[in-house]
């Protein structure tokens, strides 16, 4: 929230009590709470975009519009607003509109905005989905927020390869009328205005955006994560990691993660080798990471947070990846600043998860490969 804004609330003005400010917070600002929660203060500005339907995977899976709005005026500069996403209901039956499920986040409040191609999926025997995955990263979403709490939820939906015509409405939406302009140019530009006062734009990693990218940041592998089992994990997850110019993004059907160097200080790199390999060299690598809640560790309008799942980081690891690209993963610490431990662990059978040792220092043992 803006310093010095004030909110009115059941007919009040002034600050909320703070009871509801140490619920808000917990919330992900706004998100999980019916529209009935929301003061006149937020979402009440100029109706910069409205999008159509489209085919949301979160914080709830189903179609689902957003619209960007301004803050209130008199201060509508870009960045005051933010985002609200929209289940459709009846616009007939008030109480529809109020219950609703409605989820928003200020713009100040949105860690990363990134783009990457719709990962394919297959049904009945044939491949569907196509265009771009669009991922909205809420600051109180990064790290292990994500697997640790209900909220916040990383915001993930699908966005059409296509002209965007007439089909988005509002200020910016109604007088967009570049007939080349696409869903994903269009979205990009109009982000990219909101986010600009806080030194942050989309970061595209879709391979449309490829020629103009570094090689790093088209840095993609496969990887399964894995977590501590003293966290109670779930299976293990196939998705992909995208090493990108603000942070590691680990993306599946069922789970995103976004990890930046903030929340996830010293990584280590494993060399797994097999002893019954053969070929030279390892079979994989893993990238191991002991990942916190940034957002929680740290003063947020002037409090501390009362929460105590920060206090041990939370260990996670990705498994299965090309050892080909450990160059290129050493490249990307080095040149973000990130220390990296390489180390290196020998298996009887890795597929089995049968550890011949623990984790050596690289090169501790004499090999060929």
């Amino acid at each position: 929230m803006p310093a010095g804004a004030k909110r009115k609330r059941n007919g009040k003005s002034g600050p909320p009590p703070k009871k509801v400010k140490e619920d808000v917070r917990d919330n992900q600002y706004y998100q999980g709470v019916s529209a009935s929660e929301f003061g006149s203060w937020f979402g009440c500005g100029t109706y910069l975009l409205g999008s159509p339907v489209l085919t949301f995977h979160s914080p709830l899976k189903g179609p689902i519009f957003f619209e960007l709005m301004s803050g209130e005026s008199p201060s509508e500069s870009p960045g005051t607003g933010g985002l609200r996403l929209c289940v459709p209901c009846d616009m007939e039956d008030p109480k529809d509109i109020v219950t609703s499920p409605t989820f928003m986040v200020p713009f100040q409040h949105v860690e990363q905005f990134l783009i990457i191609d719709e990962p394919s999926s297959k049904e009945n025997g044939s491949i569907t989905g196509h265009g771009y995955r669009v991922i909205i990263v809420p600051t109180a979403a990064v790290g292990a927020s994500a697997l640790k709490r209900t909220y916040p939820k990383i915001i993930s939906f699908m966005l059409p390869d296509s002209k965007s015509g007439s089909d988005f409405k509002g200020k910016i939406g109604e007088a967009a009328d570049d007939p080349q302009e696409t869903y994903r140019s269009l979205i990009t530009r109009v982000f990219n205005e909101q986010l600009a006062p806080f030194n942050k734009s989309v970061i595209d990693a879709s391979a449309a955006a490829a020629a103009d990218e570094d090689s790093d940041a088209r840095l993609v592998c496969d990887a399964v994560l894995k977590q501590s089992k003293d966290e109670g994990s779930k299976e293990d997850v196939k998705g992909q990691l995208f090493f990108l110019e603000t942070g590691v993004l680990f993306h599946s059907q069922t789970t995103v993660l976004y990890l930046t160097s903030e929340s996830t200080p010293n990584p280590m790199l494993v060399y797994n080798y097999e002893a019954l390999a053969k070929r030279p060299g390892p079979a994989n690598i893993s990238l191991i990471c002991r990942t916190t809640e940034p957002y929680y560790d740290k003063a947020q309008d002037g409090e501390q947070s009362n929460s105590k799942q920060n206090e041990e980081p939370l260990l996670i690891s990705f498994h299965g990846i090309d050892a080909d690209l450990s160059d290129g993963i050493t490249r990307y610490a080095e040149k973000h600043g990130i220390k990296l431990n390489e180390l290196e662990q020998e298996w009887y059978d890795l597929e089995q998860g049968q550890p011949a040792t623990g984790w050596m220092p690289r090169g501790f043992a004499s090999r060929t490969g």
